[in-house]
């Protein structure tokens, strides 16, 4: 089986491998020659190029229909305030990404529509998933390369993030560039790749913070590559990791992005199980279900080493995340983003490991016959493959892209308020400024006539004296300057700024509920609801 054959490393191989490879006999030496040292055959080389033209066709899709969310306002605003003022932001130390869409956007070969800022992220989530089969060639064979990357490609969380103004899909890229890199030097021995894998992580980093994750893992995979390893050695390795943590983690309170995302975050817990269950909800539960029968096999067949590199990537940022969400402050599943392509190699891994154990109780069942095992391949790949697909579509159809409307939300308002001076406040300040002002961060004025969008604060709300008297001095000033004043929030959001419940009892009655855009996007209600002052 193809499979079985690619799971041995290749020669040349490095001294310490070597070692560690030893005990192969010749049969295994020359099964891993066949199946992990020659290129895709022709017919894998044609799946391939279905697969990217598929993974292209997905990333592509309504890429332009999807309205910003607050995290593209976000980067819509540090593109276009002046240059000096980006690089006294925080973003100053993560540039890349919208550096990127700046020069792009400078140049006139990027517009400023939602498809024209996402399009360099679709192309990167694109040529992810080829980079995915070519090194995951070398690290699990072409089967399950191509697996994988067919996992990736119709994954829906990685389609989010391709479709989304936003680092993340850049920070993938570079982690299979750098994870691909780091394997092929150890094995190959080559200095030259181990430091371009170094020089890609670090590139990682600079395209969003969440790329540090990917520097544990480098470390951590020196450790357990460079020679023979006891599982006394590499309890030690992970006593060491655990220990270079504790000493890490103090040192990121003295960086600005990790200072800023903490005070942020000054009303959120820590809590463990949010990570669990937006984790959970990204990666989705068959593949890491099949990503961890992978890991588990891996380590008690074929090559440890390579079962160990692909569990550091695909699992140590989730448990640092862990770390960091059970005892210092709230995160999310997403910052993981970079184990992904791992968890699709591990659970490619796994889908064919299943495939081998349904095809030999298949065969004792049915007398051997050998038609059963492509059967149970394909039963196997295709659990994932379907829960994966069944995702995206509910992505491309129910869920709208996981975007809440604030597109149609800036309509109803400026239609509301009937030519009058419009003043709007919302919890999503940054993408109305984008729908209602798109100059403002530029300093200029392409809006409706004397449009103002200010943001809700808890600071503003206690100034006025509580929630009553915010939305009362709010209304009061609307009416004595002729405005039209509008609350356009998200519950959840609002709640946040809001503990007792004050403001929403006093925006319900001293306004008229104008439309509620529902939304499904995400397992947090993000529904807006368009409030005018009576």
């Amino acid at each position: 089986m193809e499979f079985r054959h690619s799971m041995t490393l290749t020669a040349p191989l490095t001294a310490p491998l070597q070692h560690q490879e030893s005990g192969r006999s010749a049969r295994d030496k020359g099964r891993g020659s066949e199946g992990q040292g020659r290129v895709f055959t022709g017919q894998q080389r044609v799946l391939l190029l279905l697969i990217v033209v598929a993974a292209l066709g997905l990333r592509m899709w309504h890429i332009g229909d999807w309205p910003l969310w607050v995290d593209e306002a976000h980067t819509w605003r540090d593109v276009t305030i002046p240059l000096e003022r980006f690089w006294d932001s925080a973003r100053a130390w993560y540039p890349t990404s919208y550096l990127l869409l700046r020069a792009g956007m400078d140049s006139g070969l990027l517009g400023e529509t939602e498809g024209w800022l996402r399009l360099p992220f679709a192309l990167f989530g694109t040529a992810t998933v080829l980079l995915l089969a070519a090194y995951g060639r070398h690290l699990v064979g072409r089967n399950a390369a191509l697996l994988a990357a067919l996992l990736l490609a119709v994954h829906p969380w990685h389609v989010f993030w391709s479709q989304n103004a936003r680092g993340y899909a850049m920070v993938a890229f570079f982690a299979v560039l750098a994870c691909g890199e780091l394997w092929r030097g150890r094995v190959l021995g080559s200095t030259r790749r181990v430091v371009l894998a170094w020089g890609a992580a670090l590139v990682a980093v600079s395209c969003q913070p969440s790329g540090a994750l990917l520097l544990p893992v480098f470390v951590l995979a020196h450790a357990v590559t460079s020679s023979r390893r006891s599982s006394r050695d590499l309890r030690k390795v992970a006593l060491w990791g655990l220990a270079m943590l504790a000493i890490a983690l103090p040192l990121l309170a003295l960086l600005p992005p990790f200072r800023n995302f903490l005070a942020a975050k000054t009303d959120a817990e820590p809590s463990l199980s949010h990570l669990l269950q937006t984790g959970a909800w990204h990666f989705r539960v068959p593949l890491l279900l099949f990503a961890a029968v992978g890991a588990w096999t891996g380590n008690q067949g074929w090559t440890k080493v390579r079962a160990r590199f692909l569990s550091l990537w695909a699992f140590v940022p989730l448990v640092l995340l862990a770390g960091l969400g059970a005892g210092i402050v709230k995160v999310t599943g997403r910052y993981a983003f970079l184990s992904l392509p791992a968890v699709c190699l591990l659970a490619a891994v796994g889908a064919v490991r299943t495939g081998e154990a349904l095809s030999r109780l298949s065969m004792r069942v049915r007398s051997g016959k050998a038609s059963s095992s492509a059967m149970a391949y394909a039963l196997a790949g295709a659990v994932v493959v379907v829960d994966a697909t069944a995702g995206g579509y509910l992505y491309f159809t129910v869920q709208r892209g996981e975007r809440a409307a604030w597109d149609e939300a800036a309509k109803i308002a400026v239609a509301g308020s009937f030519g009058a001076p419009l003043v709007v406040h919302t919890t999503h300040e940054p993408v109305l400024q984008y729908y209602l002002r798109r100059d403002h961060w530029r300093g200029g004025e392409s809006g409706p006539r004397a449009t103002d969008v200010r943001s809700i604060e808890r600071t503003d709300v206690a100034f006025a004296g509580g929630g009553a008297c915010y939305v009362t001095s709010v209304v009061a000033r609307a009416h004595a300057t002729g405005c039209a004043a509008f609350f356009l929030v998200v519950h959840p959001e609002l709640a946040e700024k809001d503990a007792d419940g004050s403001l929403l009892a006093a925006i319900r009655r001293e306004c008229e509920l104008v439309d509620a855009l529902k939304s499904l996007g995400s397992a947090r209600d993000e529904s807006i609801y368009v409030y005018r002052a009576r």
